[in-house]
């Protein structure tokens, strides 16, 4: 149907691939796409996963004040420096992150500050241990520390796979610090225990790494993915919307039955004059183009004059003012519509080098519109007023414009017309028809339109 689709927003394929790329690209299954589509993945991702990257720090924030408790039995020897560790320097740290996620600058910086934090939280458990003696409760227990801040980095704020990597690895290794601070190397108890620790640690980490691939993998196949499944839709919505008005396709979406009665629209009928004889002189191809190239012109003509096309028959074009939605100037927006598909009938001559006469007829009156069928649907129009145009298009002389007695009173104050001219509609009998031949100036004189 008409090609003016009012309030739809283009598809936005400006920065991602189309539909072949984005398939190439999910069986790549990489960590970087092309910068543009990179650029709108890492929105997107901050967009998703903002509020699990706040409640992580939530979580992580409650649970590193909470152990501050498990201190008082963990640490008794080095409480002060251990808390000091904790809360000045630690939970100070996650809170400030926590408070900078609710500003505009955490869109850019929310995986670097992140991944800072978690490295930084790693680091400062491992200087917990070096406060401690080797003798206190908590010694060895506070390795685990670190694989929980590990494991933290690994998944819960949703760090992209090498921010994960970098705070997960470095909060690891920071704890090889205590083995080297501590010569546990002079002491085999000791160091078996060690190596122990670090191997659990090490294998956390390997783990860890793995989990933050196929995290940060999972969520691009699922953005790619989305990205298909949005430019499938953009396709169906624009084919919906060649074959319907936009309003009315809304309608059918949302499972209404599309059947309405307009009071006064106006209706026109448009053919090319001579045109079986024409084609029986032109290839196949040749005549699909000729009506591609004049049908366009029209609907670009139906666009500028907020009309709606309602079909192609053959040779013959069909639009309609006010339909679907009703406006008072249908008929002066059908008139101008039709003399300007005279004059572009009269450039087309031109361009094309063979003659490209119109019959146009035109009523004005009360229609019911609606969509029927439901494999191959259609917006159509019903009623007299319809029978009536087409009646008028069929007895219209080639390059006129025939309308009848009701679109004349409409018309006349500001178009020129000749007639009244007798004509016998089939159905309806001797009828007073018009020819319209111009715009009447504003001086009262009119401005002749007509082509050649």
């Amino acid at each position: 149907m008409g090609t003016d689709i009012p309030g739809r927003r283009p598809p936005n394929l400006t920065t991602p691939p189309l539909g072949g790329e984005l398939e190439l690209l999910l069986r790549r299954n990489r960590l970087r796409f092309p910068s543009m589509l990179e650029a709108r993945f890492r929105e997107d991702y901050f967009e998703r996963w903002l509020k699990t990257n706040r409640s992580a720090f939530v979580g992580g924030l409650i649970v590193l004040a909470g152990f501050g408790i498990v201190d008082l039995w963990a640490a008794p020897d080095s409480l002060g420096t251990v808390w000091l560790l904790r809360f000045a320097i630690g939970c100070s740290a996650v809170f400030f992150l926590l408070l900078l996620s609710f500003t505009p600058l955490y869109r850019r910086i929310m995986q670097p500050a992140t991944a800072f934090v978690v490295a930084l939280v790693g680091v400062i458990i491992t200087l917990m241990e070096l406060a401690m003696r080797p003798g206190e409760p908590g010694y060895n227990l506070y390795v685990f520390g670190i694989a929980l801040v590990a494991f933290f980095g690994y998944a819960a704020p949703r760090l992209r796979f090498w921010y994960a990597v970098a705070a997960g690895w470095t909060a690891v290794l920071s704890s090889w610090w205590v083995g080297i601070d501590h010569s546990v190397w002079q002491q085999s108890q000791a160091a078996v225990r060690f190596v122990i620790l670090e191997a659990f640690l090490l294998g956390s980490s390997v783990i860890g790494t793995f989990a933050s691939y196929f995290l940060e993998s999972g969520a691009r196949r699922a953005f790619l993915q989305q990205l298909v499944i949005e430019q499938e839709q953009e396709r169906s919505e624009a084919l919906l919307l060649n074959v319907l008005p936009a309003v009315i396709a809304d309608r059918l979406k949302g499972g209404e039955e599309v059947s309405d009665a307009f009071d006064e629209v106006s209706v026109l009928f448009a053919d090319i004059v001579e045109f079986t004889p024409l084609s029986a002189r032109l290839s196949p191809h040749e005549i699909v183009t000729l009506l591609n190239d004049v049908f366009s012109r029209f609907d670009e003509l139906a666009e500028r004059h907020g009309l709606e096309k309602i079909k192609t028959m053959g040779d013959a074009y069909m639009v309609v003012g006010g339909v679907p939605t009703p406006r008072p100037d249908h008929a002066e927006r059908i008139a101008e519509m039709a003399l300007d598909m005279q004059v572009e009938a009269g450039r087309m001559s031109e361009e094309l080098g063979r003659s490209i006469q119109l019959r146009i007829g035109s009523n004005t009156g009360p229609v019911v519109a609606g969509v029927i069928g439901r494999r191959k649907f259609s917006y159509d129009l019903w009623g007299d007023t319809v029978n009536t145009a087409s009646r008028m298009q069929a007895a219209a002389t080639p390059g006129s414009i025939q309308v009848t007695e009701a679109v004349y009173e409409r018309l006349k104050g500001g178009h020129r017309f000749e007639g009244p001219t007798p004509v016998l509609v089939k159905g309806k009998g001797e009828m007073l028809t018009y020819c319209l031949t111009g715009r009447r100036a504003a001086s009262g004189k009119a401005s002749e339109t007509r082509p050649a």
